[in-house]
């Protein structure tokens, strides 16, 4: 009996323990993929006066529930060749950062596949080179986007939590027009997004998506599971 109590009481602290990991983000390409903003809608909704003729903006872009810039607060933004790149993220909240200079800043630009639109970051008036920033009205469960312009180089996208904590960091092919999804498997959920690429004249995002899924929460689930273990036992017991 004592030897009983003891594997109930190892196994929920092995499960408590379990719960309090944080897994993560995970690509999920497989995923069904939910087409989410065009940024083509009536230009009133994205458009403001400070884009310039070429598409890029002087400041944040914000759209429904996402906003733009180029990184964030506690980045440093360099050159590699026609590119950018970011350094570690040193904060503890996510705050985003725009560059005065538009043509370095970000923009929307229409593409060669069919002329759909995209969000793409701009380094010395060459759209589609810079980093790209995306900060969540809200935290989410998942990720999509559909990749434009890519050349079959690389792109490298990472997550962030509320606290600016790195959830997860994935290099990929930038392959054109393909759809790319990610989701928490679990633990905090995303709040924020950063892009950068290496890819051979660079590469935009569109049809941006997200999505918050409800969660039974930790404490439940450890509730929940000793009852299980509660009933086991007293099954057992009765068995006897």
């Amino acid at each position: 009996m004592k030897t009983m109590y003891c594997n109930i009481v190892a196994t929920i602290l092995f499960v408590t323990a379990s719960l309090n990991v944080n897994a993560g983000v995970i690509i999920n390409d497989t995923a069904t993929f939910e087409f989410g903003y065009d940024f083509e809608g009536p230009q009133d909704r994205y458009l403001t006066s400070a884009q310039d003729n070429e598409g890029y903006f002087i400041g944040e872009l914000s759209y429904d529930t996402i906003t733009f810039g180029e990184s964030f607060k506690g980045q440093t933004i360099s050159d590699d060749g026609i590119f950018e790149s970011l350094s570690t993220l040193n904060a503890s909240s996510l705050e985003l950062q725009t560059n005065d200079i538009a043509k370095d800043n970000i923009a929307v630009v229409f593409t060669d596949n069919a002329g759909q639109a995209g969000v793409y970051g701009g380094n010395d008036n060459m759209p589609g080179t810079g980093s790209i920033a995306m900060l969540f009205n809200d935290t989410t469960d998942i990720f999509q986007f559909m990749l434009f312009d890519g050349n079959f180089g690389e792109f490298s996208i990472n997550f962030y939590n509320d606290s600016a904590k790195l959830l997860g960091s994935f290099t990929q092919t930038a392959s054109d027009y393909t759809l790319f999804g990610y989701k928490v498997e679990s633990g905090d959920r995303i709040a924020g997004v950063t892009i950068t690429n290496k890819d051979q004249g660079g590469m935009g995002i569109g049809f941006v998506y997200e999505e918050k899924i409800a969660r039974i929460s930790e404490p439940q689930t450890v509730i929940l599971f000793f009852l299980s273990l509660l009933m086991i036992f007293q099954f057992t017991r009765k068995s006897r």
